[in-house]
């Protein structure tokens, strides 16, 4: 069961890895002088760039946390309703983890959402 766990949390990585935009040395390296070459009276910070980066990263996290959340929920659930009387009471024992993991995720991205939107009013 762990294995088969670990073997999901690995294919999500990989697909949310496939799915983000790649970037290769030259233009990491391209961007950095091009940060440290700003000519006076221009912005230093590119800010709709930084906010492109993370809305990014915000629906990354928020995309790998929701299928975690509805993998090991499927898995707790096809568990509950294959199991005896004994297992179901510690299947139930699991599910209190799950549910306090997914409301600290899920509450952490809504902060992380209110952060955003009220640091883009200012």
């Amino acid at each position: 069961m762990k294995q088969t766990i670990k073997i999901l949390f690995i294919f999500i990585i990989a697909i949310s890895l496939s799915a983000s935009p790649a970037y290769s040395i030259g233009e990491i390296i391209n961007n950095a002088d091009d940060a440290v070459n700003i000519p006076t009276g221009e912005e230093v910070l590119n800010t709709t760039k930084m906010q492109d980066v993370i809305a990014v990263l915000y629906d990354i996290g928020l995309t790998i946390a929701s299928i975690a959340a509805v993998l090991i929920g499927t898995i707790i659930g096809i568990r509950f309703l294959l199991a005896s009387a004994g297992e179901k009471a510690e299947i139930k024992e699991s599910l209190v983890p799950f549910l306090l993991g997914c409301v600290i995720v899920f509450g952490a991205f809504g902060i992380w959402r209110l952060a955003i939107m009220i640091g883009n009013q200012l």
